[in-house]
């Protein structure tokens, strides 16, 4: 006589439902969706059954192999997604936020198939886009939309992540062109791509240009980045660019300074602030079905009060975040988001989102370990977002500058202060606080210099402007002048003036602000003798602080 079996079958699954089985969605207690126009909720949903159904099944084994899933590439093909917000040359047009939705859904699924989509279509299609050639977007962009050209985006360097402006990366003319020379780290879709955007610093002007570099260039060397726990699918390589030579043509005319670099990242911190939305989601909605079907002691898990308070948090964490990244997204759409803005709720997002991720696995518990539930594995992919486009460290900071008026990149004992301060080796920091301008669904880094036309590094300050004299643009230079000018020059003129007016040079000692005016752009500061906002402010800290010593 048969025997019903009291054990749950062998195999990865235990018994229990893996994400091949993708749970349905649950995690919009409070209606969001209502926030959204009908063309945004359908293109949601539409993104969100193609993840489910087609997408989801197939994602442990690629991620145990850490491989990019070729197979899917028509299935995303017909989405018509790529390139997101980018209009013309069979590019979709989106709304930024319907890429936003497209962004958030497919990172509910799998992180790595957000960011594929984000490198290739936020970052790459939208450089040619706003910065190209006619002949580049005419090339170029069909075939990036339709997936069969696939670019990559190259900044990071190994020495520089966060301090982007900083980059190494040289570009020298050479006859009919310019010759690449440099290191590229943690590049998107690196190995895969047919051309990479390359970011380097031009030799004769000190500014940052980008110029196109085509798969099999010779000096181009692309190696993979392998024993990565995070994005596992994404292809992400080190680049070696070693007298590459491309032609002038090949580089992209309206990059021609790091305020360019800015505007798109600028535009990408926006949506990659909806991926751990995404992530947060695709969590819930797997715990919850989870702690519905395990029991122990005789009940499910959810029936526990442990349990219900943990679900609980997840979800109102998620519709919180959810809330957040729309209103920024209208912001941005409006032309009022300002990278304060765009920093603050980046950082937020990644950080909670690692303690959503953190919650689902300790609920799904040794479950949550492997690749087939979900939890592991996003939990993963949140590390990578935590750091990606801005840490949450150098977000939190863009956010605190805009609010305190103190950029307070650098350690304090190598850095001025003083509200409105720009400073060298603020990479990607390095924006203004005025909103960014929406030009076709792309945001660009805009507002007026702060400070001293060298302070972002490089002899390039945001707003475009160039040291004359300083081709490292250091604001702390014992040589460089606020006005771009060397400081001798400088005080020789100003004591020729002061004679000529039978006075004394309005210049104090120590201070790079002019004499006592009232102004809050003195790079130095510290000076006791002047009266300006931030010397006064720098000398009362030191007052204070010698107090302080004595007590």
């Amino acid at each position: 006589m048969a025997t019903q079996n009291r054990f749950a079958p062998l195999g990865q699954s235990g018994g229990y439902t893996t994400m091949e089985t993708f749970p349905n969605f649950s995690a919009d207690t409070l209606h969001c969706h209502e926030l959204l126009s009908q063309e945004e909720q359908a293109l949601r949903l539409r993104v969100r059954e193609v993840m489910e159904k087609q997408v989801a099944p197939v994602i442990p084994k690629y991620w145990e192999r850490a491989e990019f899933p070729f197979e899917l590439l028509p299935v995303l093909r017909d989405l018509n997604v790529a390139g997101g917000p980018v209009k013309g040359y069979g590019c979709p047009g989106l709304s930024p936020m319907s890429f936003g939705m497209v962004m958030a859904e497919a990172a509910r699924v799998d992180c790595s198939i957000s960011t594929f989509l984000l490198a290739h279509g936020s970052l790459a299609m939208a450089t040619l886009l706003h910065l190209g050639s006619d002949k580049h977007k005419q090339e170029l962009l069909p075939g990036m939309a339709e997936l069969r050209t696939l670019g990559a985006w190259a900044l990071t360097e190994p020495d520089n992540g966060s301090d982007a402006s900083g980059l190494r990366t040289t570009a020298t003319r050479v006859p009919g062109g310019w010759r690449l020379d440099g290191r590229k780290r943690w590049i998107g879709n690196a190995t895969v791509a047919d051309v990479i955007i390359v970011w380097a610093r031009n030799t004769e002007s000190g500014q940052v240009n980008a110029f196109l570099v085509r798969k099999g260039a010779p000096g181009l060397r692309v190696v993979k980045m392998h024993h990565k726990l995070s994005h596992r699918l994404m292809q992400n390589g080190d680049v070696a660019l070693e007298g590459v030579v491309v032609s002038e043509e090949d580089r992209l005319p309206g990059a021609d300074s790091f305020q360019a670099t800015a505007g798109i990242l600028a535009w990408s911190r926006v949506m990659v602030a909806w991926q751990p939305v995404g992530v947060a989601a695709g969590l819930y909605d797997m715990a919850a079905r989870y702690c519905r079907e395990r029991k122990q002691f005789g009940a499910p898990l959810a029936a526990y009060q442990i349990t219900q308070e943990k679900l609980v948090r997840m979800l109102s964490t998620t519709q919180a975040m959810w809330t957040l990244t729309w209103r920024l997204t209208r912001l941005y759409e409006s032309g009022r988001m300002t990278p304060g803005m765009a920093g603050m709720v980046k950082a937020h997002n990644s950080l909670r989102g690692r303690e959503v991720a953190a919650l689902g696995r300790e609920l799904l518990g040794s479950n949550g370990l492997l690749a087939d539930f979900l939890a592991g594995k996003a939990l993963a992919d949140m590390e990578g977002i935590h750091s990606y486009e801005g840490t949450y460290e150098v977000n939190t900071l863009v956010a605190g500058r805009e609010i305190t008026g103190y950029a307070a990149f650098k350690a304090a004992g190598v850095r001025a202060t003083g509200p409105g301060k720009q400073q060298q080796g603020q990479g990607q920091a390095g924006d203004s606080s005025a909103p960014m301008q929406s030009s076709m669904g792309m945001g660009w880094g805009g507002g007026p210099c702060q400070g001293c036309p060298c302070g972002a590094g490089g002899g390039t300050c945001s707003c475009g402007s160039t040291c004359s004299t300083c081709s490292k643009g250091s604001c702390g230079s014992d040589t460089c002048d606020k006005e771009g000018q060397n400081k001798a020059e400088r005080a020789a003129q100003l004591g020729a003036a002061a004679v000529s007016s039978g006075g004394s040079s309005s210049r104090t000692q120590g201070c790079e602000c002019p004499g006592q005016e009232p102004v809050a752009s003195c790079r130095r500061g510290g000076n006791s003798a002047c009266a300006c906002t931030p010397c006064k402010q720098q000398a009362e800290q030191r007052r204070l602080g010698q107090a302080r010593s004595k007590m």
